[in-house]
């Protein structure tokens, strides 16, 4: 298997489904990624080199936002950048989360 975004992706798919896998990615971005690596949408993990799947370790960490960077602290995001986002938006609900609206600060967990 090999492992990107701390996911192992099944070997035996293609690339473009495979991607899929990662929390945060889904079929657009997952074709989005393989346009910006150069990597043909038939071909599969188990055919890519180490240096596409460098690239693809590459692209997703400078480009997207996937389950491990929305666990950390802030979703990951420099303070500049997540303190103009909090003043965008009033809540952030990420489709894995556990959200309880009447709950006591005290009785919720630390993102």
């Amino acid at each position: 298997m090999a492992r990107i975004a701390g996911v192992n992706i099944p070997t035996q798919k293609r690339v473009v489904i495979a991607l899929q896998y990662i929390h945060g990615i889904g079929q657009q971005f997952a074709g989005e990624i393989c346009q910006k690596v150069g990597i043909q949408s038939e071909r599969r993990v188990n055919q890519l080199t180490d240096a596409e799947i460098l690239k693809i370790r590459e692209t997703i960490d400078q480009d997207y936002l996937v389950e491990g960077d929305l666990r950390q602290p802030r979703l990951s995001l420099p303070a500049p950048q997540f303190s103009q986002l909090a003043d965008d938006v009033d809540a952030i609900c990420h489709a894995g989360a556990a959200v309880n609206w009447v709950s006591s600060y005290s009785a919720l967990r630390a993102a």
